[in-house]
């Protein structure tokens, strides 16, 4: 086919002649999501692999994907063979697909393929430069043009970026806005709750119609401890699903670029295989005491999922494993293991150091009769505290910054076509475990906060309590391999928090 076509009716005319019978090569060509009209070859090699396939024109029943030119290629017999000219212009077709094909591409999205042919031709041909460019000029050039035309998809954050944190004053989102302020991003949106109440549907919508974020960062969500999660389980699905439901609906209807879900590893079963993939999800029952909370985020990633499978959004899903660090929870009711020890370790040092003003200020009482009363239904006085189960579960821990530094980076170097193996059948398990890979025992946590602390009364492990899941270790290899590792090490970590929580 090494003929020059002037014009596309002449194309036309060669393709519908019965006497000339044309044998197109095929080629292997995966579909990125960067955008409707772009793709890379994938058997390519050097450069060749980040050139764009362009889908150039359309024919009867048939599309034609050609490949720009360059003078380093063009000796190549391949391209020689098969080769659209047009003045100094010129594509390689490299192969012919029917429109129903189409459909396994993952660019489409049942919606756009004739309009979309139709409308782009001119513009394609107008991105062909001349074979006189270098090579790697000329790739940059038709990709920086191509990708400009839907930077809905492919558009990276830059310090003005509109970025929406929901849940801004917790431990997580207080912790990813510190680290987005202090890489210098600038256009950081937040609510309060009294501003605006994610549970209300209609708030929300009326929220993004508003602002528009470009980016939006999910975390906030209903939390707790063991003895919360178990006692609250009809608020922790119902909140926590309401709120998914509202945000990323709103983040899809509005055009958000990339959203960020935050979820829990207390989404793997409760007998999953140690440490825990992100393919162990969804096969064995769940830890009952948290099952609320965990299907409600499940439902999450599964949402996250299905929205970009069917409309092509750019939605990623985190699991952290335990995380604590400033501004975390400390009630003793409802807080996690980590920060409850550390003020239950304190409040008992204080007693024993006869420190009873302080106590009383802490605890937000009028005598030290109440303190003692309150605190010893969470089993604290001067000689010992009491901590539940043997402890023997082995459980990991990440500080807080070291998650938001993960998140961000995510958000500002990865998009959810690296979430998973573009060779596979079916999507799924795309979310990403954030942790260290490493565990500890409770019983060898309380001893380390107990000396962080310098309390030298005695922990009183309560066996006639629930353990719990023994063992809880994430897996974070998918995460290294996307290029991001921990750098806080838990007994750092907690000094930091530890001397925090006594400023605060």
């Amino acid at each position: 086919m090494n003929k020059q076509f002037d014009k596309w009716n002449t194309l036309k005319k060669e393709l519908s002649s019965s006497k000339i019978n044309f044998q197109f090569k095929q080629r292997d060509i995966f579909f990125m999501s960067l955008g409707k009209n772009i793709g890379f070859e994938q058997n390519g090699h050097g450069d060749d692999f980040k050139r764009p396939v362009l889908i150039y024109k359309k024919f009867n029943k048939f599309v034609f994907l050609g490949i720009p030119l360059t003078s380093q290629i063009k000796k190549d017999k391949f391209h020689t063979e098969f080769e659209y000219k047009k003045g100094t212009r010129s594509f390689a077709i490299l192969s012919q697909l029917k429109l129903y094909d189409i459909r396994r591409a993952l660019y489409y999205d049942g919606k756009v393929s004739r309009d979309m042919f139709d409308n782009i031709q001119d513009d394609l041909l107008s991105l062909i430069v001349t074979p006189s460019q270098k090579k790697r000029v000329c790739t940059e050039a038709i990709c920086k043009d191509i990708v400009a035309k839907n930077e809905k998809v492919v558009k990276k954050m830059n310090k003005n970026s509109k970025i929406y944190i929901a849940g801004h004053r917790g431990l997580v989102g207080s912790a990813i806005v510190k680290n987005l302020q202090s890489k210098d991003y600038t256009n950081l949106v937040y609510r309060t709750h009294k501003e605006l109440d994610l549970l209300d549907s209609t708030a929300v919508a009326n929220f993004f119609e508003e602002e528009k974020p470009q980016y939006v960062i999910l975390a906030a969500a209903k939390v707790g401890g063991i003895v919360a999660n178990n006692t609250y389980r009809a608020e922790f699905i119902y909140e926590n699903m309401q709120i998914q439901n509202n945000v990323i609906h709103q983040s899809y209807l509005n055009n958000v670029e990339k959203l960020l879900f935050l979820g829990s590893t207390c989404i793997y079963p409760k007998n999953c295989p140690q440490p825990m993939k992100e393919n162990s999800l969804l096969t064995s029952e769940l830890e009952y005491t948290n099952e609320p909370y965990a299907i409600a985020k499940i439902a999450g990633i599964k949402m996250c999922e299905s929205y970009n499978i069917q409309y092509n959004t750019n939605f990623i899903s985190v699991m952290p494993t335990n995380l604590y660090g400033p501004n975390d929870n400390f009630d003793l009711e409802k807080s996690h293991v980590l920060p409850a020890l550390i003020r239950k370790i304190h409040l008992a040092k204080l007693l024993k150091e006869n420190k009873y003003d302080e106590v009383i200020s802490n605890l937000n009482v009028n005598t030290i009769q109440e303190a003692k009363d309150y605190l010893n239904n969470f089993g604290v006085d001067e000689n010992k505290v009491e901590i539940w189960g043997t402890g023997k579960p082995r459980r990991e821990f990440l500080y807080s910054e070291d998650m938001a530094d993960a998140c961000v980076f995510l958000l500002e170097s990865r998009d959810f076509k690296d979430t998973y193996n573009q060779n596979d059948k079916e999507i799924r398990n795309t979310h990403i475990n954030i942790g260290t890979g490493v565990d500890i025992s409770i019983e060898e946590l309380a001893n380390t906060i107990k000396n962080i602390v310098n309390y030298d009364g005695e922990l009183y492990f309560n066996d006639t309590k629930p353990d719990g899941t023994m063992v809880k270790l994430t897996d974070p290899s998918k995460l290294h391999s996307l290029g991001w590792k921990h750098k806080v090490e838990l007994e750092d970590g907690i000094k930091t928090v530890y001397e925090w929580y006594l400023k605060s």
